[in-house]
């Protein structure tokens, strides 16, 4: 039963100590965090300017893809369906 009494007493000597408990009105006052002007998550990432959008993507019969209107497809058999 020694060794027990022995690591009890290394146990409780070992135990840190806990500060005494302040009155609210001697606490300190929160102070705020630094706010940055970016988000949380890093840097807003740069927009695209809003513009006209790119033309679809046609395939034509022959297999042939092309950026435009269905005139694009007229010397390739016409648009694929």
């Amino acid at each position: 039963m020694e060794p027990f009494s022995l690591l009890a007493a290394l146990a409780l000597l070992a135990a840190p100590t806990h500060p005494q408990s302040v009155p609210p009105t001697q606490r300190p006052e929160d102070v705020p965090a630094h706010t940055s002007p970016y988000s949380t998550f890093g840097q807003p990432h740069a927009r695209r300017p809003a513009g006209k959008r790119p033309s679809a993507r046609l395939r034509c019969n022959d297999g042939t893809v092309h950026k435009g209107t269905a005139k694009v497809c007229e010397g390739h058999g016409g648009v694929k369906r």
